[in-house]
């Protein structure tokens, strides 16, 4: 009889450990990117243009192209980066997802905006005016 019982109790743990079992380490396994950091996988570049503007200069804030701080259109939080575009027009190749703003501290404005193929076309900013902008990773433009 104890023969019986210690038998059974080797075949319990025998079961209990046959379902509890862990699979192959080759089924564990999940292929990674070791070569781009986290940061390049969710940032793309994308070539934003200005043109058509007149001489007045147009401040952008938020290019993160410098570590010149910025206030964008009078919000408190900083942004880093700013350009000039000294007669209004300039391109600039910015990591995307972003948001920028545009002020015309000068004098009056019009003026295009393209993201890769996307345009915003007679963008008014009256002197001292700003505006912000949107692109996102896939290089779409859109006015906030």
């Amino acid at each position: 009889m104890k023969k019986l019982i210690f038998i059974n109790c080797v075949l319990a743990v025998a079961v209990l450990f046959t379902f509890c079992s862990k699979p192959d380490r080759q089924e564990e396994l999940i292929p990674v990117d070791t070569v781009t950091s986290v940061e390049e996988r969710t940032v793309s570049a994308c070539l934003l243009s200005i043109t058509g503007a007149t001489t007045w200069d147009l401040v952008i804030c938020g290019t993160n192209t410098n570590q010149q701080a910025c206030n964008p259109c009078g919000v408190v939080q900083q942004f880093l980066g700013v350009e000039v575009a000294t007669g209004g027009n300039i391109n600039l190749s910015l990591n995307t997802p972003i948001v920028i703003s545009i002020s015309a501290p000068d004098g009056p404005q019009q003026f295009d905006l393209t993201a890769g193929a996307n345009v915003l076309q007679s963008i008014r900013l009256l002197q001292g005016q700003c505006r912000s902008f949107h692109i996102d990773a896939n290089c779409v433009i859109a006015a906030l």
